[in-house]
């Protein structure tokens, strides 16, 4: 499992060697992918992280609300929720 949290895209290469392949990345997506904040990933950047990592499952966390309802985004990108379990 990988945790990046009030992480921006600029990781550092040898970071992302150690992140490689997760069962479970969940990341730190601020913001809608329109939207860009310093400091903070996008739900866009996240998912490229994800894609870059092939992260088996992602979770994107730390949302601001930026996002539409949660019932309404959750349907379009994964977002995590309070509470949310994940089983290996």
């Amino acid at each position: 499992m990988v945790i990046s949290g009030d992480t921006s895209k600029e990781i550092p290469e040898e970071s992302l060697q150690l992140m490689q392949a997760p069962d479970l990345l969940i990341a730190d997506a601020i913001a809608p992918p329109h939207i860009h904040v310093l400091k903070h990933m996008s739900s866009e950047e996240a998912l490229e992280l994800s894609e870059e990592l092939e992260a088996k499952e992602t979770v994107l966390v730390h949302l601001s609300h930026l996002y539409r309802p949660h019932e309404v985004e959750s349907l379009f990108l994964p977002l995590g929720y309070d509470g949310q379990t994940f089983e290996f």
